[in-house]
């Protein structure tokens, strides 16, 4: 029985699903025996569909989207036949997110989009736990991504 089923994780890139802040959340689906499962699917909102994903053979995609508050987030894979075990991470109505425009980094530059509840002030820090590569505050004058 379990071995039919398709287990499911949700990671999103920031931690967290806001409200109207576009996201990247990984995705990796496994069979009951921790087999990664290669396939297609679809994100529903409230039984419609929003967005496709597809995963590779480690079993695991990327659905780039906008989560709203007050949803019902389901999933569709191809394969209709599996149990789907999952839970969508709660879509808060409002908080901070990061988003990474670009997911590869050819070089040491990278743009990182920041969502926030409306006007406050960001303190920012980038380290590795052994070295601190930048450390600064910004007043942020606009909400949302």
């Amino acid at each position: 029985m379990f071995q039919d089923a398709a287990f499911i994780r949700l990671y999103p890139e920031s931690g967290s699903l806001v409200h109207g802040h576009a996201s990247k959340t990984a995705i990796e689906i496994k069979n009951g025996q921790g087999i990664p499962i290669a396939t297609k699917g679809q994100v529903l909102a409230n039984g419609t569909p929003i967005v496709a994903f597809q995963t590779d053979l480690s079993g695991s995609g990327i659905i780039s989207w906008l989560p709203q508050q007050n949803k019902v987030y389901t999933l569709q894979i191809e394969d209709n036949s599996r149990l789907l075990v999952y839970q969508f991470p709660p879509v808060a109505a409002t908080g901070y997110s990061l988003h990474l425009k670009e997911s590869i980094i050819e070089d040491t530059t990278f743009q990182i989009e920041i969502g926030t509840p409306g006007k406050s002030s960001l303190h920012l820090i980038a380290h590795n736990y052994r070295t601190s590569f930048f450390s600064g505050s910004q007043r942020v004058l606009c909400s949302g991504l």
